[in-house]
């Protein structure tokens, strides 16, 4: 608050007796208004460099956009992204047999149906088992079909004739080398 003295005051005409006024006349009504005329220029200059800035911001933006003519056609978009991806609904598979998926017979977001082939596994190790299986399986049967056929007396004495051949070829092997395979090494050497 501002308190004036008197003798700061002055008196002016009789009309206005008993009214004080600042001295200077008129004078500090109009350098309130100078006040006022330059603040409200201010706010007016802030205003216009505000209003410029936003104008050549828009302008900045647009001046960077590329526009192309419309086209009917399919849109593909792809995102490469890193993360884990989770569903609402998890199933576990099982197969008979561990191996290698050799074709998956479904795309991801199918519907499927019970029983229905979601994948199936290579089976060329499983073929080389069977295969392996199947020749154990005849050489088994082979040996089944030999036991069980009868002896006959043919075969007894075949089988007599050379137990009675190798019996002689050890006798002979036991005995060691006789006076004629002596000199026949000794000829052979000389």
């Amino acid at each position: 608050m501002s308190v004036q003295t008197q003798s700061s005051l002055e008196k002016t005409s009789p009309s206005t007796a008993g009214r004080l006024r600042p001295a200077g006349g008129a004078r500090g009504g109009g350098m309130r208004w100078s006040l006022i005329l330059l603040v409200a220029l201010l706010v007016v200059a802030a205003a216009v460099v505000v209003y410029r800035r936003s104008v050549a911001r828009q302008a900045a933006a647009t001046a960077n956009l590329v526009t192309a003519p419309v086209q009917r056609g399919t849109l593909v978009a792809t995102v490469n992204s890193a993360g884990n991806i989770a569903t609402h609904r998890e199933l576990n598979l099982n197969f008979p047999q561990a191996g290698t998926v050799a074709q998956v017979n479904v795309k991801v977001g199918d519907r499927v149906t019970a029983g229905q082939v979601l994948a199936e596994l290579d089976q060329s190790d499983l073929q080389l088992q069977l295969q392996n299986a199947q020749v154990n399986l005849k050489i088994a049967q082979a040996k089944l079909a030999q036991t069980r056929t009868p002896t006959t007396n043919e075969d007894i004495a075949t089988a007599r004739a050379q137990l009675a051949a190798a019996q002689a070829s050890y006798d002979k092997l036991a005995a060691g080398p006789t006076a004629a395979d002596y000199a026949a090494a000794r000829a052979a050497v000389s």
